[in-house]
This record gives C-alpha cells, sequence and structure tokens, in this order.
C-alpha cells in the first residue's frame, strides 16, 4: 500500500472531537511519529498523542495496546514508506536525484532509525535490523542503476548515511538546492570509496578521554553512558547503575547528587572531547584542509573508541535540564561553526547552508556506520569498515583524504 506522507495532517485533514474518520489510524500514527521525531519516545505520552488526533485515550488504546506498540508501528510504517519511495526511484529520469530528494521528504526517518528502535524488545529490534539491511539493499540497488556498475554494501550504506543526514539537524533546507547538494556529496563520495579505501588501520586517532576507572565516580560515569546510550535515559535507574557497578543504588547519590546530574556529568565528557579536538586540531598548523582531515580523525575516534558517549549526544541532549540543554546545544554549535568556518575556506564558493548539509552528512556517516549492525554481512566487521570512514568522511566534506 503506498501511502501519501502528506495527506493524513493536510489541513482540514484533523476530524473535529466526537466523529471518527475512517482513517484514524493512520492520523494517530502520523500525529504520534511527528511528536516522537520532534520531543524524543520518552517525552512523548499517550495522552498527548490522543489529543493531537482530537480523541479521548481509550479511543486511541482501541488501535494500540501500550506506547510500545505504537513506536513498533511507527517505524514499521516509516520503513515500508521509504522502501517504497526507494523502488520507486528506479522510474525516474535521474534515479539518484530521487534517491536523495527522500532524505528531504521523510526527513525524520533517520532519528527514528538511529534513536528509537533500542526501545523496542530483543525480537522486534532484530526484525527492525532486518528489515532496515533490506533497505539499504534497495538503496544499493538505485546506486546501481545510476552508476551502472557494482557496488559494494559499504557504498550503499555509506549513501543512505549521506541521504538520512538531514534528520539529524534543523537547518531549514530549500529542497531543490538540498537535493543537488545530497546528490553531489553521494556522487563524489562513493567515488573515493573506489579509490581511496585501501587502508587497513584508522588514521592515528588522539588517546581516550575517559579515565580508566581508578576512580568509583569514573566507573559510575562510564557505566551511565553505556546504558543511557543502550536503554534511553528514562529506562536506566541508580540502582541499575549502582549494582552494575557493584553497589548500592543509595551509594551511588555519594557522586551524583541526581541521575539528572549523571546524565549532564556524560554529557559533559563529550562536550570535552569536542572542545580538546579543536584545540589539537588547530594546533597543527597547515591550511584549513589539514584541520580538517585532523577532525575527521579525532572525531572518528570518538565514534569508535566510545560509541556509547556519541549515542548520548545525538539522542539524550531533550532530556536535559532547560539550563543545561542549551549550554550543550551552544557547545554543540560552537564545535559545528569551527568546522564550517575551515570548510567555507576549502569551498570559498559555498554558502553556510550547503556547509552545514556536508558537515552533517558526515557527521552521520561517522555516527552511525561503526555502530551498524549488519555491515558484517558483506565479509568485513563493523570494525574494519570503520577503518576506512576517514576516506569517506572527507570525501563526504569534499576534501582529499590524505
Amino acid at each position: 500500500m503506498t501511502i501519501d506522507p502528506t495527506s493524513a495532517l493536510a489541513p482540514g485533514a484533523m476530524p473535529e472531537r466526537g466523529r471518527r474518520p475512517r482513517n484514524r489510524r493512520l492520523l494517530i500514527l502520523r500525529a504520534a511519529r511527528k511528536q516522537v521525531i520532534d520531543r524524543g519516545y520518552d517525552r512523548t505520552s499517550m495522552s498527548d498523542v490522543a489529543s493531537a488526533v482530537a480523541v479521548g485515550p481509550s479511543a486511541l488504546y482501541r488501535h494500540f495496546r501500550t506506547k510500545q506498540d505504537l513506536l513498533q508501528d511507527i517505524v514499521d510504517t516509516s520503513l515500508v514508506e521509504v522502501a517504497e519511495a526507494i523502488v520507486r526511484c528506479h522510474d525516474a529520469d535521474d534515479p539518484l536525484e530521487d534517491l536523495c530528494a527522500i532524505g528531504i521528504e521523510f526527513r525524520g526517518f533517520g532519528v527514528l532509525w538511529a534513536r528509537e528502535i533500542r526501545h523496542f524488545d530483543e525480537a522486534a529490534r532484530l526484525d527492525a535490523e532486518t528489515r532496515m539491511g533490506v533497505l539499504v539493499e534497495l538503496v544499493r540497488g538505485v546506486l546501481r542503476a545510476a552508476l551502472e556498475r557494482p557496488v559494494s554494501l559499504a557504498e550503499a550504506w555509506t549513501a543512505t548515511c549521506i541521504v538520512a543526514s538531514p534528520s539529524f539537524h534543523r537547518t531549514p533546507l530549500a529542497r531543490a538546492e538540498a537535493v543537488v547538494s545530497l546528490r553531489s556529496m553521494v556522487v563524489e563520495a562513493l567515488d573515493r570509496l573506489g579509490r581511496d579505501l585501501t587502508s587497513t588501520e584508522l588514521p592515528p586517532i588522539p588517546p581516550s578521554l575517559m579515565e580508566p576507572p581508578t576512580s568509583r565516580r569514573e566507573e559510575l560515569l562510564r557505566l551511565a553512558i553505556d546504558r543511557f546510550a543502550e536503554q534511553g535515559y528514562a529506562g536506566v535507574g541508580m540502582d541499575e547503575i549502582g549494582e552494575a557497578a557493584g553497589i548500592t543504588g543509595t551509594s551511588v547519590y555519594n557522586h551524583f547528587a541526581t541521575k539528572s546530574d549523571l546524565l549532564v556529568a556524560s554529557m559533559m565528557r563529550g562536550a570535552e572531547w569536542l572542545r580538546l579536538d579543536l584545540d589539537r586540531a588547530f594546533e597543527l598548523g597547515g591550511g584549513p584542509e589539514t584541520v580538517l582531515r585532523a577532525l575527521v580523525s579525532s572525531y572518528i575516534g570518538l565514534t569508535v573508541r566510545h560509541p556509547g558517549l556519541i549515542g548520548i549526544l545525538v539522542s539524550e541532549v531533550q532530556n536535559l535540564p532547560d539550563a543545561d540543554r542549551a549550554r550543550i546545544a551552544q557547545e554543540q554549535r560552537d564545535y559545528e561553526a569551527a568546522w564550517a568556518t575551515m570548510l567555507r575556506q576549502v569551498h570559498g564558493d559555498e554558502d553556510a547552508g550547503r556547509a552545514r548539509l556536508r558537515i552533517h552528512a558526515t557527521f552521520a556517516v561517522a555516527n552511525l556506520t561503526p555502530r551498524h549492525p549488519l555491515l558484517g554481512t558483506d565479509g568485513r566487521s563493523a570494525v574494519a569498515i570503520a577503518a576506512d570512514l576517514h576516506a569517506v568522511c572527507c570525501a563526504t566534506l569534499g576534501i582529499a583524504g590524505h
């Protein structure tokens, strides 16, 4: 079944309270998906969704037994819609252009995939991962048709990350310009993948920012980061963190006054890494390309050494207290602005919007690839593919990899 992604929420589509539309289930899914993308699963309530479609909570539960059932249907429906859109690319005059347009038309899909399937139970998560693998194979088929050559799974995954990257930022995008930019990034990245992927080791990575777990506080911080990334902030209790550290939950409070303080400390650890990245990169000297290559190398170090840390930087900002959320958001903007300054010096004719699109596409490739569970099916482990991230990310930025 092909679903128009805009029709259900078009002006006039919402019914008056008390009137039961024939497509109520679809209206619920659309409203819930928007709230989950905007707020996150933990901060979306069933009563908020019910209010958005002008029904009572009991009517909502006639369609979805639990909030997790609703989330699974949101993701399932999104997978179907995106897959159908990818298949239609084969009928286009420019299949690659239509593929890149999917990233704009289904802008929230990447967030749903990267952030929310951790809330599934194991069986549902494995099923979603398998179906995502099918979707990547569909992308691979479009690339084969467009490029008229064999395409590896690594190439298909890289293209998928670039196309999905608008999900992870709120930059206003003019559709036509964004599609052209994404298309050029995909073409250049895949071209470099064919020429530059000869490394067997990662480029030099700065030492880990995480101290050896010699102190109880540092051990608790490590455990919390991993659990927040795997289960979400709301799904982790202080007792669980304490038990993992071999102490009681109440003893955790000797080191962190609240669970919120533990999240703030975890997020600040990531912000510290990014800030030190900038200092190291600029200390190396050289031109803007040299600085950008150093930033890529150190950023890959973060994603490979500490995937949990990058996971919470991507997914848990909305759970911070207001003041801390503003502070972390500003740290991230400052970090991105430094990349943009260097990038615009390299590409003198590139405006700020296109530079930001390149940067977030690069972050998407670097953030998602080491955590992707299916890449081993191409005969290479995620770690082996991560060894080639440097060339791919540099290609996405439009700079030489060495």
